[in-house]
């Protein structure tokens, strides 16, 4: 059992020192895409709700922005940056649920210009699978994968839609 133990880190901290493709195309497409990660998931154990709740429509803002831009020009080698920052629009959607929970009102008056459009300005986007297939190195899987980010999307999208015109 050690052993086996030792041999995981050994394999999880080492390297072989080769770069993926999307890996290398990260250096050139930081200038463009750039998305600067704020500090991951909100504590949700802080009580100034509202300073986290400011912090998620921020990064559901920007996040927008970059995704929208993916979209219509998918960037070359760029596919698991594409679908790390879907995922992560995602999870803010979900966050933004949850603060929903604790206090609606307070929630989506601090995201009514996002909720106000509808949805995302990505999900406005042609999506040209053909590009991203070629652009991302993508075969069928990895665009049904995107799909399912994209599903997921709707789905949160919904629901804040719901809450969004439930309110009085």
């Amino acid at each position: 059992m050690r052993v086996l133990i030792l041999i995981t880190i050994w394999c999880l901290t080492s390297s072989s020192g080769r770069v993926s493709a999307d890996e290398e195309a990260a250096v050139p497409l930081a200038g463009k895409y750039r998305y600067e990660h704020d500090g991951g998931r909100m504590d949700i154990n802080i009580v100034n709700l509202d300073e986290n709740i400011a912090k998620v429509c921020d990064r559901m803002r920007r996040l927008d922005k970059v995704l929208t831009e993916m979209y219509e020009d998918p960037p070359v080698g760029g596919g698991e940056e594409f679908m790390r920052l879907s995922r992560t629009y995602n999870q803010a959607c979900l966050d933004l649920l949850y603060f929903c929970s604790m206090d609606k009102h307070k929630a989506l008056r601090a995201a009514e210009d996002i909720v106000d459009h509808g949805g995302p300005k990505f999900m406005d986007v042609d999506i040209d699978e053909k590009k991203m297939e070629e652009n991302f190195k993508w075969n069928e899987d990895a665009i049904h994968g995107m799909y399912v980010v994209l599903k997921d999307t709707h789905e949160h999208w919904y629901d804040l839609w719901k809450l969004y015109t439930s309110l009085p």
